[in-house]
């Protein structure tokens, strides 16, 4: 239904993603997967979102 990508923010601005579409919904917290301690070691990285499907939104409600 959606596909999504993360853009590291200190690196990248993203503009790719914006001018074809993408919709930017959040920003990530810079944790990593097993990260457990907190410690959010890692960058944080913008959240771009994109549809698959035209009526998306018909398919989910079902």
């Amino acid at each position: 239904m959606l596909i999504e990508t993360f853009v590291e923010t200190p690196r990248y601005t993203g503009a790719v993603y914006s001018a074809s579409g993408w919709t930017h919904v959040g920003i990530t917290q810079g944790r990593g997967r097993y990260d457990r301690d907190k410690l959010y070691d890692k960058p944080k990285k913008d959240v771009w979102l994109r549809p698959l499907q035209r009526d998306r939104k018909r398919t989910l409600n079902r």
